[in-house]
């Protein structure tokens, strides 16, 4: 049996509105094949461990990188 990484489609899909990405930039980025990484988004999981590390980690950098945005605009605003 194919080992399934699940990955977060709506995480990612909510990071690219946030940010006006598109998905060629989020793939560029990852450096995965355009047909893999749309295969991904389209089943919602992965069977390489490679390419689920890298979304993850993506995912994980840019909602960190929204969260301090959203904190530095509430202090400015503050001020």
């Amino acid at each position: 049996m194919v080992a399934k990484y699940k990955i977060d489609v709506d995480k990612i899909l909510k990071i690219k509105e946030e940010q006006g990405l598109m998905l060629k930039d989020i793939y560029e980025e990852l450096d995965i094949c355009d047909g893999s990484f749309q295969r991904y988004m389209r089943l919602g999981y992965t069977s390489t461990k490679k390419h689920y590390e890298k979304i993850r980690l993506w995912i994980l950098k840019n909602e960190i990188a929204l969260y301090m945005e959203k904190k530095i605009s509430f202090y400015e605003e503050g001020k």
